[in-house]
């Protein structure tokens, strides 16, 4: 506590305290990392599953060059777990999913050199259920690659793998829309399946013209980058497919988006970046501490959001004009980006009837499921990943409240009502695309205190729940046992910073938290960030630019609160 008390007052010379102290060095930071068109983008974690796909991708191409596999494979081979898995992130514990395709890949490239590695990914494996739980979906959440690369570099039979049935695109695109992100993946690898099964003629005929459709749809969905979702997992598994078919065209484009994605250490991220989302964080951070926006890189920040918004309908999802994606070309629009843009763009000083503005708030309304929750990607969907989500819920009621909508308005009041419905017996809210349950419950307390809901049975669930999930240390995890991180330490203290109505426990446990942030603050100004996002069926990364930003918002809010100020932010981080 003496170190949180400490930073709210000057010393006697007037030097900075030391929350303002810490507050600069994050703003200094921030405009180091700054790119020219006024954006930032964080670091996303190298991936075991991005890399083994990859490197099964190039070695079918003809582009890349001995080295890119090289470092591809080596990189895979130092990033073993001592107890022979591969995790999804870089510190990440093991997964069969991450597991079975790293297996895979080396023994593509070198089954004998690497032979010491791909033995004790086999123990791993079968301590987990052997190839048995790669080929249930039920067991492994990326099954459908997982087996059908064991399949196709040799490992089992093609006749032992569950096969996805190509027909789905069959069905209405209503219903294909609501695989959402994964529609992709299932398409390719069902090009690839079909090719391993023998069908009668009039069979062969059908099944042929079926093919032809999916390759079509595959290459009007491909981006001008060569791309699937800006992932090089995915383009990977794309371009692998459909390498000895007609869509030979499409995998070409996705070798070269897959090789000119590489890093210098051997491996891939999961996603090329999130541009939009850490330079929407990092707005909303500023904020907080007082900035104005006024200089040319952030006119020119301005500018960017208005060209990345979409302005015709997603083809692959059905999405209406005026979301936001990610990234750009390839992104897709979804909720939490779209979010995160408008509020940016708001504090940007965007006026609220801008046709920016209101275009974003159109798209809000059209992707409203049935019970009046947000999910992410398309609407009243079953996939596991894009379910209804009390986290982007409440992140979209923020951004409602911040355009100036109240709970009047009939899509507000739907959403409050889900929420309420939802809301667990301890007080805690889901969050599908973060670790539960802090992230989720902060979204929704921000959301309630935005729209005035503070003396709400809700609203008072959610605080103790927030309250009781703080570690002794002063931050918070996942409120499951979890070490804290200093991501969900952010969410936890942004929403008790949020609430008007001030106690003693919440100021008590805000100053602990505050505490928390600034001794694991690191030189730099940063803060250590954690695989806690969540990519395809549980599939886990980390964003540098998570841990910075909202830490940075939370010490700003704590400031304003406590009354103090530093002019010379706005100067610092605008020229």
């Amino acid at each position: 506590m003496t170190v949180v008390r400490e930073a709210w007052r000057a010393d006697d010379v007037g030097s900075p305290s030391l929350l303002t102290a810490a507050i600069r060095r994050t703003l200094t930071y921030l405009e180091r990392e700054r790119h020219p068109n006024g954006t930032w983008r964080g670091r996303l974690s190298s991936s075991a599953l991005a890399t083994s796909m990859a490197l099964l991708c190039l070695r079918r191409g003809t582009t890349a060059t001995e080295r890119n596999l090289e470092r591809a494979a080596a990189w895979l081979a130092a990033t073993q777990r001592a107890d022979g898995s591969w995790g999804d992130a870089e510190t990440d514990e093991g997964t069969v999913n991450s597991t079975a395709l790293a297996v895979a890949a080396l023994v593509d490239h070198d089954r004998y050199r690497f032979a010491q590695h791909i033995d004790r990914g086999k123990r791993w494996l079968a301590s987990m259920g052997g190839f048995a739980t790669i080929n249930d979906p039920q067991k492994a959440s990326l099954s459908g690659p997982g087996r059908t690369m064991w399949a196709e570099v040799g490992l089992v039979p093609w006749e032992s793998i569950r096969r996805l049935p190509l027909e789905i695109v069959l069905l209405p695109e209503q219903v294909r829309r609501t695989v959402s992100t994964t529609f992709p993946a299932f398409l390719s690898l069902s090009i690839l399946h079909d090719r391993h099964l023998r069908y009668s003629l009039p069979r062969r005929i059908v099944r042929r013209l079926v093919r032809r459709w999916a390759i079509q749809w595959l290459r009007r969905a491909q981006s001008s980058d060569g791309g699937f979702e800006e992932a090089a997992f995915l383009t990977a598994l794309v371009g692998l497919c459909l390498r000895e078919t007609a869509g030979h065209d499409v995998a070409s484009r996705c070798e070269r988006f897959v090789l000119a994605s590489q890093r210098e250490d051997g491996s891939w991220p999961i996603d090329r970046d999130l541009e939009s989302f850490d330079s929407a964080l990092t707005i909303v951070a500023r904020s907080a501490c007082g900035d104005r926006f006024e200089s040319p890189p952030d006119k020119a920040l301005q500018r960017w959001f208005y060209e990345s918004q979409f302005q015709e309908e997603c083809f692959a999802t059905g999405a209406p004009p005026g979301g936001w994606a990610w990234a750009r070309p390839g992104g897709w629009p979804d909720l939490d980006d779209t979010t995160a843009a408008l509020r940016a763009l708001l504090l940007l000083g965007t006026p609220p009837e801008d046709p920016a503005v209101e275009r974003s708030i159109e798209f809000l309304r059209a992707m409203q499921n049935r019970d009046g929750s947000w999910a992410t990607f398309v609407k009243n969907s079953s996939v596991p990943f894009d379910l209804p989500c009390p986290y982007v819920t409440g992140h979209t009621l923020t951004a409602f409240a911040e355009a100036g909508f109240t709970v009047d308005d009939p899509a507000v009041s739907r959403a409050v009502r889900f929420l309420h419905r939802v809301q667990h017996r301890d007080g805690s809210f889901d969050a599908v695309w973060f670790r539960n349950a802090t992230s989720g419950t902060a979204s929704v307390v921000e959301a309630l205190t935005r729209l005035g809901l503070q003396d709400t049975e809700m609203m008072s669930g959610a605080l103790q729940w927030l309250l009781s999930a703080q570690d002794v240390s002063g931050g918070w995890g996942d409120g499951l046992r979890s070490s804290p991180t200093a991501e969900e330490t952010s969410w936890a203290l942004i929403a008790l910073l949020s609430v008007n109505r001030r106690t003693p426990s919440i100021d008590a446990a805000c100053e602990r938290g505050v505490s928390w942030l600034l001794e694991t603050q690191r030189p730099d100004g940063t803060w250590s960030c954690t695989p806690l996002g969540f990519y395809f069926s549980t599939l886990r990364y980390s964003d540098s630019f998570f841990a910075v930003a909202l830490s940075l918002q939370a010490l700003g809010m704590f400031r304003a609160m406590r009354g103090e100020a530093d002019d010379g932010n706005t100067a610092r981080i605008s020229t």
